[in-house]
């Protein structure tokens, strides 16, 4: 588009009348013409007449030129600002001002408050008369508009020259090269018209033509310029079992070089395949007709190295990173002294380090989720080692309530300070054995403990380890509880996946599994847990688990602990027995009458009143004991006329001087009678026992 067609041309009469326009708006721009202009309005009326025609003028050419200008877009135009906005801010600064000035003028003075008013006043009538002058000016602006249009012409202009100037750069650069006449073969053109030659032959062919000047030149640079034709199916054959022949040749003669490793060779098709189970899969060959110069040809590298969980299930090893390393191993299979082994080696302390990266990435993943339970202590590249550690101390394996808040505090230590933990295994590449996989040490050592399978998983060599250890420490449990008890007692295992042991507390006849203590170990942290159903969580329990966690546990405490667990647990079977029969249960403080007698029997007792037979009292008091466990002692108070009496009564012979019969029927009557029944019978017994007890001690008063 030529720029004849934006701007019309105009005569060299009209250019000099349009300059002498603007020459004129000039002046009249200029402040010291206006006051000029104004002094001699004001003494001569013939220049206002001439003055207001020439802005007539100015007015109609600037018309005019507005329409010989484009108009401009409203992102190219000058930055303007509404004359709203401005009054707007104007009076918001105006108030606040005069907001401040009253807060501050309260704690001045009256000469002070008078100069900030005067200061208030002054700089508030500079902002209004500032507008007054844009407003002013406001008039005047039609004179200015056409200068954003030039501008804006002049700027598009500038554009297109520059545009015009890439564009034949370009074309320059890019289009003309290519549009040029190829060179023509002018000499040899001359010399095959002229000479009816042509001399200018490659130096190879000159020699074999100056050397064989006979009819072997024929067959010469035949050999030398057509390509033989290819062989047939037969003789591909042929060829193929020959060249097969020659690497198997070649492999026997390198066996010694060639790792243990390596459980797969084949060799087809003129190549060698050497497959390395979950590392590497090498393609070789050899290429060339001296058996003995000729040095292995690397095909094709597969690195075998994967896992679903890493990388998405994408490829682990980079092109550019295989293309290396198929650069490496050629290198040292041309100029190795053994070729195989140094290609083996490079290969395999890549897939190495692959595997142990792996594995790391593995258990960066698994310590995002659980950062308490597992931690990566160290992880070397250079050495090829990998340090987890697990069961971090103190994590706090208690069914308690505060579990939650130790768990924060733990993790609180964890991050600030950096601490070698007790278990932890560590997986490492052997460098004195090129031929050796990842192994793992696990400390602290023990038989049969877990390895690295084939798929290099984390998560299931942490699970194996974790319960081989909980295995542990249910024995170290075990032996503890076993070396406690007061005889022999059958503590079971139980559970394939997580194990408990169930210790029976209750020694004289079978123990239900609700009075029982289960042992188990807390998976995350490695914490000995106990429980009894009965009797849910007491300070006891959590004593015991101190003591079975702790690293020299105490079997004097242990016994101790368990002899009260024992006691409990019958204190609370006592509890339940109690229910619905006719006696009141009394503590030491209710029990006034009795304190006397209290101070002489054992803290763990039970106080009962008869309903009935409220003068008489039966305490019941426990004590362990070295053969059943727990010693159960009977005594009966009788408190009459202010007299206290004592009798210890021994169950065992109450109950076998009982009648027969008497009891059979109890038991009859307790298995098909209602729960009314019961508690008929029960009041029967014992309102027969304290008529055997009166008559006795009738008996001892008559004697007396």
């Amino acid at each position: 588009m030529s720029f004849a067609t934006q701007i019309p041309s105009h005569s060299p009469a009209q250019q000099q009348h349009q300059h002498q326009l603007m020459m004129e708006q000039m002046k009249l721009n200029n402040p010291q013409n206006v006051g000029q202009t104004n002094s001699i309005n004001s003494t001569n009326s013939v220049n206002v007449v001439d003055s207001v025609k020439t802005i007539s003028s100015v007015a109609s050419s600037s018309q005019n030129l507005k329409a010989l200008l484009p108009p401009v877009p409203p992102q190219c135009g000058p930055p303007t600002v509404s004359l709203a906005l401005l009054l707007d801010f104007a009076i918001h600064q105006t108030a606040h001002e005069l907001q401040v000035l009253y807060t501050l003028n309260l704690q001045k003075k009256a000469q002070d408050r008078t100069i900030s008013v005067v200061q208030f006043a002054h700089s508030t009538r500079l902002v209004f008369v500032r507008l007054l002058a844009i407003v002013r000016w406001l008039k005047t602006n039609r004179k200015f508009e056409p200068l954003s249009s030039i501008r804006f012409l002049l700027d598009e202009q500038a554009a297109r020259y520059v545009e015009t100037a890439d564009k034949l750069v370009e074309i320059a650069r890019n289009e003309l090269p290519n549009a040029r006449l190829s060179v023509f073969h002018v000499p040899q053109a001359v010399d095959v018209l002229t000479l009816g030659t042509y001399p200018r032959l490659p130096q190879n062919i000159k020699a074999e033509f100056i050397r064989k000047i006979n009819y072997k030149i024929y067959f010469s640079l035949k050999d030398r310029f057509v390509s033989t034709p290819p062989l047939a199916g037969r003789e591909q054959r042929l060829t193929l079992r020959e060249l097969n022949r020659v690497l198997e040749f070649h492999l026997a003669q390198s066996a010694r070089q060639l790792s243990p490793r390596i459980e797969q060779i084949n060799i087809k098709n003129g190549m060698v395949t050497l497959i390395v189970p979950n590392e590497f899969e090498i393609v070789l060959t050899r290429l060339g007709d001296d058996l003995q110069q000729t040095k292995w040809c690397l095909l094709n590298i597969k690195i075998l190295v994967t896992n679903a969980e890493v990388g998405q299930g994408q490829r682990l090893v980079h092109p550019l990173q295989v293309n290396f390393l198929h650069q490496m191993v050629q290198e040292r299979l041309d100029n190795g002294e053994k070729p195989l082994f140094d290609a083996y080696n490079i290969l395999h302390v890549f897939c190495r380090s692959l595997q142990l990266d792996v594995i790391y990435c593995q258990a960066t993943l698994i310590a995002k989720i659980s950062s308490l339970y597992i931690r990566v202590e160290e992880y070397n590249t250079k050495e090829c080692k990998l340090v987890i550690a697990y069961w971090l101390e103190g994590g706090g394996g208690g069914s308690g309530g505060g579990g939650q808040q130790q768990q924060q505090q733990q993790q609180k230590q964890f991050r600030s300070k950096k601490q070698i933990h007790h278990y932890r295994f560590t997986i490492y590449g052997d460098k004195t054995d090129p031929h050796s996989t990842l192994r793992v040490k696990h400390h602290p050592s023990g038989p049969e403990l877990p390895k690295l399978d084939q798929s290099f998983s984390l998560q299931r060599l942490l699970n194996e380890t974790i319960l081989f250890r909980c295995r542990e420490r249910l024995l170290q449990a075990q032996n503890l509880l076993e070396r406690s008890q007061p005889k022999p007692a059958k503590i079971t295992r139980s559970g394939h996946c997580l194990l408990s042991l169930t210790c029976p507390l209750i020694l004289t006849e079978e123990c239900i599994t609700a009075e029982a203590l289960i042992i188990s170990v807390n998976t995350f942290f490695g914490t000995v847990n106990c429980r009894v159903e009965t009797l849910g969580r007491r300070d006891e329990i959590n004593e015991l688990e101190k003591q079975l966690n702790a690293a020299s546990p105490s079997i004097k405490i242990i016994v101790n602990l368990l002899d009260r667990l024992r006691i409990l647990i019958l204190m609370e079977r006592l509890q339940r027995a109690i229910v619905g029969l006719q006696v009141n249960k009394l503590n030491d403080n209710q029990a006034l009458s009795l304190a006397n007698k209290l101070t002489t029997l054992p803290k763990d007792r039970s106080i009962f009143q008869f309903i009935r037979e409220d003068q008489f009292y039966l305490i019941i008091a426990f004590m362990p004991d070295d053969q059943t466990g727990v010693k159960i002692q009977f005594h009966l108070f009788s408190s009459t006329d202010g007299r206290l009496t004592m009798l210890d009564l021994d169950a065992d012979q109450i109950i076998r001087s009982a009648p027969l019969p008497r009891l059979y029927a109890a038991s009859l009557a307790l298995s098909s009678s209602s729960k009314n029944n019961n508690k008929n019978l029960h009041n029967q017994r014992l309102s027969e026992f304290f008529q055997r007890y009166r008559n006795k001690r009738e008996e001892k008063i008559n004697e007396k």
